[in-house]
């Protein structure tokens, strides 16, 4: 129990002048839930200056005023108390309540308002990111309070498209449950990998997976980024296949990577956003991906270039790719080198 001095009127003064010295809404109440004291920005809160002697009912529905009062119950008999509240449609707050001796005798209580609306609102919009961005750059992002780093911008970027082989005919003899199961281990592994090398995933499509590197946040060495996260994704699915195998599951793996310039930002609307890359270097990614055969990963010159002697590559020739009106330098990677 709290210090009570005999004199009430210097105990009451004292808690006046520590409660009211404090910026955050402080109440005390009574052992019937009656307010007997809140301070200037508790009056604020709860918008009256008249409210000595009345209790939650005046302000909250009956099914939240049982809410408070069972925690005040709580607090009465001893225990200190911590609660989330919603305080009408646009507040929300964190309650911290503790037992305290008032001057007849008598156990009331003392809670403190911590207003966590902008905690909220900040965890809503890293949930609503974390959605189609790795965790490190949700986290940037509102942090920094950097949205503008989703509002459409042209970008160089570097485009991995992966796909799985053989999944149409084995999601057509399989059962839906178990078509899910190996998609779910798939993406699962997959996407653990992305994020270890910061790309970020634009969109998966049914056993395809689409990820860009160089947006929203700028990496270094982005082709580079692309291709080791590649050839670590390739190695990673090697277990998944010998155990799918083991099912009775052919299932193979093909990449496709290209770099150039294309238009990201978030597209969509309201309730349905998604992080996209709009242009050829999708598209190429995408159809490189589609030749691929499995445990290939498959590039046009201009990506091998940049990586020079970090990689070794056998030439595919110049072949005509679907939607190009040029003919395309494919190579397939043979060797990488961190």
């Amino acid at each position: 129990m709290a210090y009570m001095p005999e004199d009430q009127t210097d105990y009451i003064d004292m808690l006046r002048a520590v409660f009211d010295s404090l910026p955050d809404p402080i109440f005390v109440k009574n052992h019937k839930h009656q307010w007997i004291y809140g301070n200037m920005p508790f009056k604020k809160l709860i918008g009256m200056q008249e409210f000595l002697g009345k209790d939650d009912s005046l302000l909250f529905p009956p099914e939240q005023v049982q809410v408070f009062w069972a925690e005040d119950d709580k607090v009465f008999a001893g225990a200190s108390s911590l609660n989330e509240e919603a305080i009408g449609d646009d507040v929300f707050a964190l309650t911290k309540k503790f037992p305290i001796q008032l001057p007849d005798g008598s156990v009331g209580l003392v809670g403190i308002i911590f207003d966590i609306t902008t905690y909220k609102e900040t965890m809503e919009r890293l949930s609503s990111l974390k959605n189609f961005l790795p965790q490190n750059v949700a986290e940037l992002i509102v942090s920094d309070g950097a949205e503008g780093l989703l509002e459409p911008k042209r970008r160089l970027v570097t485009v991995c498209v992966i796909d799985l082989r053989g999944f149409t005919p084995f999601s057509e003899t399989a059962a839906p449950e178990e078509v899910v199961a190996i998609l779910g281990e798939f993406y699962q592994e997959m996407g653990r990998i992305v994020d270890q090398h910061q790309g970020t995933v634009e969109h998966f499509a049914g056993d395809s997976m689409t990820i860009f590197f160089n947006a929203p946040v700028q990496v270094e060495d982005p082709e580079n980024r692309a291709v080791h996260a590649a050839v670590a994704m390739r190695a990673g699915f090697e277990p998944l296949r010998e155990r799918w195998i083991r099912l009775g599951h052919e299932l193979g793996l093909g990449i496709g990577i290209a770099s150039g310039y294309a238009t990201i930002g978030a597209i969509g609307f309201e309730g349905r956003w998604q992080y996209a890359a709009i242009g050829a270097v999708t598209n190429l990614a995408a159809r490189l991906c589609s030749q691929a055969e499995h445990s290939e990963i498959l590039m046009p010159l201009r990506v091998a270039d940049v990586l020079g002697d970090k990689i070794k590559t056998e030439s595919l020739g110049a072949q005509d790719i679907k939607g190009f009106h040029n003919q395309i330098q494919v190579l397939k990677l043979i060797e990488y080198q961190e």
